[in-house]
């Protein structure tokens, strides 16, 4: 909670948030050589923060084109983004076949934080109707809290043997894993909700007391006398 509002601080300027991407990269690549040497488990690695800190790094530079980029333009931000999606996938097998080395493939994984970053750009610019309604509009304001908690509430549905009840029901994953999502969205929305509310809104608040003290006041104005 306090750690991404103070990078939104440092990132204010479009130069400073491509730095921070960039630094956020390089640490990615440096916490994957020194895991793969210690043998830890990848999948362990490639969920961990210090992995995934370039993609929130591709969020700050789409926030910071969001400021400089016309509204006109969301429509085709977002089908460009569509088609460097493709572009990224079919470069796949250069970046990830055996040989290629760490430092090729985490920086492949890092990048799609672009194209991922131009869609949510061209979609702020022009949201489409699919995403902009109430219903959207609630999950994005509790978001962070989803972010948040689902890590921890997939961890205790598995080790309470809910998902491993829900992959006994016959119909196969095209009917198991649906469920398993619905099942997983019903314990963190109300979760989510709950942070938001008690943790993330007073939060906010006592944020904007402290900045409203930080920021000086206006000089009073000085009224002429009046005349005799």
């Amino acid at each position: 909670y306090a750690a991404f509002p103070l990078l939104l601080a440092i990132a204010t300027t479009l130069p400073r948030a491509i730095f921070i991407t960039a630094v956020f990269a390089a640490g990615a690549v440096a916490y994957t050589i020194i895991a793969s040497k210690l043998k830890v488990n990848p999948t362990f690695v490639v969920h961990g923060l210090l992995f995934n800190l370039p993609y929130f790094g591709f969020g700050l530079i789409a926030f910071q084109l969001l400021r400089l980029t016309p509204a006109r333009l969301g429509g085709y931000l977002t089908l460009g983004a569509l088609a460097l999606t493709v572009v990224a996938w079919a470069a796949a097998p250069i970046f990830t076949r055996p040989g290629a080395g760490v430092y090729r493939n985490v920086l492949y994984m890092a990048a799609w934080g672009a194209p991922f970053g131009l869609l949510c750009l061209g979609m702020a610019l022009r949201p489409p109707g699919l995403l902009s309604n109430p219903v959207m509009q609630f999950l994005g304001k509790i978001s962070f809290g989803v972010y948040l908690a689902h890590p921890q509430v997939i961890f205790g549905l598995n080790r309470l043997g809910v998902y491993d009840a829900i992959q006994r029901l016959p119909g196969g994953s095209g009917l198991t894993f649906p469920l398993a999502v619905l099942v997983t969205c019903a314990a963190v929305i109300p979760l989510a909700w709950g942070l938001f509310v008690f943790v993330e809104t007073p939060g906010i608040q006592i944020g904007r007391r402290i900045a409203r003290r930080l920021v000086p006041s206006p000089p009073a104005a000085v009224e002429p006398p009046l005349a005799a």
